[in-house]
């Protein structure tokens, strides 16, 4: 069984604020569509409301004449949100959530269709019977992209189709999900979206959701899958100390159910910052890219350096000696460090990001159980 785990950075299109070559760039946005968000949804705004609200049109180009910005759509679905005086928004008539229905999306752009071709490659070249997909649109994208642009090269090269596609909308709205592919029956779930931290936020930002696969054997694989909150916003790491501990709960619980446990995904961090300590140093969890097997670059993300090393797939003690072969598909992203596909390695440095698959590279294990 070869089970895989991949950031694909979105698959046909993306927010346009996530597609900056510097995370800091596009915080701003987000920053902006968060406050909007959370201030529309109250009962009542207050006048610092009104104004904060008044700032964010204005300052983002959401004025009468262009309601929606280069970064913005304004849904504005029922009721009289705002009052516009030739190029800006001058007053917020409505006193809440009760006289107005609407909300803040964040546009998407899509994607040069030589990247995608180039992210269903690197998947298609690793052919995993399970793979953990992070940043996924939607389920009905993840069909459509396995149909149209993976399913296809798996048939030339001989491979069988798979048979499950999973996604569960997690925590975070901006359709950056995770998703599942499986050869193998996929014979329950379980999210984490409801699990919170003492002031009551969500401890994951995305989800931790368990799949349980049917291999045909005693017990079901469980895989838990994860995408912890990024560095830009989580600088101490304070949020994924405590979204590590949370998983290793997961784990514990799913020990009385099944010995054959991975926990897969990107988990924003690498080994040594002491952020994941939970996973990382979990007696029952083994790195399978710290396996004696494993010989190639450390890192998982871009030029894969040390500090670069995000993306994890643990297994459990049960599993650790069925591990097989451990290995990272690099391809779909430049580099000197390796052999990218021959568009990317082609192409010059400025057209190169339209090419790349993602900045993620794709790890995966062969078991044999």
């Amino acid at each position: 069984m070869r089970v895989a785990t991949f950031n694909v950075e979105n698959l046909f299109s993306r927010p346009v604020a996530l597609n900056f070559e510097n995370w800091a760039d596009g915080k701003p946005v987000l920053a902006a569509h968060s406050e909007f968000n959370q201030i529309v949804g109250q009962t009542t705004y207050s006048s610092d409301d009104k104004a904060a609200l008044l700032k964010i049109l204005n300052a983002w180009g959401m004025t009468s004449a262009h309601a929606n910005s280069k970064y913005f759509y304004l849904r504005d679905i029922r009721g009289d949100f705002a009052r516009y005086q030739g190029s800006k928004a001058v007053s917020i008539q409505a006193n809440g959530r009760n006289d107005w229905i609407g909300w803040l999306d964040l546009k998407r752009e899509g994607f040069d269709a030589a990247a995608i071709r180039n992210t269903a490659r690197v998947i298609a070249d690793v052919d995993p019977d399970v793979l953990l997909l992070v940043e996924v649109e939607d389920r009905a994208t993840l069909q459509r992209f396995y149909d149209q642009m993976i399913w296809p090269q798996l048939q030339a090269n001989g491979s069988s189709r798979h048979q499950i596609f999973m996604l569960v909308d997690g925590n975070d709205p901006r359709g950056i999900d995770i998703g599942l592919i499986s050869r193998y029956p996929l014979v329950g779930m379980r999210s984490n979206v409801h699990r919170r931290t003492a002031s009551g936020s969500p401890v994951f930002p995305r989800d931790a959701i368990e799949f349980y696969i049917d291999i045909g054997k005693r017990y079901f694989v469980a895989v838990v899958g994860n995408h912890f909150t990024s560095q830009a916003s989580d600088k101490t790491g304070s949020r994924r100390r405590l979204q590590a501990a949370e998983v290793a709960a997961i784990v514990n619980d799913l020990r009385k159910r099944t010995p054959w446990i991975m926990v897969a995904g990107d988990l924003n961090d690498h080994p040594g910052s002491g952020n994941l300590d939970a996973l990382v140093q979990h007696p029952e969890l083994t790195d399978a890219m710290a396996l004696p097997l494993y010989q190639g670059r450390p890192g998982t993300y871009k030029t894969a350096a040390a500090s670069q090393k995000i993306d994890y797939l643990f297994v459990s003690q049960r599993l650790k000696s069925k591990v097989k072969m451990v290995d990272v598909n690099r391809r779909g992203y430049f580099s000197t460090l390796w052999e990218p596909y021959e568009d990317i390695k082609a192409a010059k440095p400025e057209e190169r990001s339209k090419l790349q698959a993602s900045d993620h590279h794709c790890l995966w294990a062969d078991i044999e159980i």
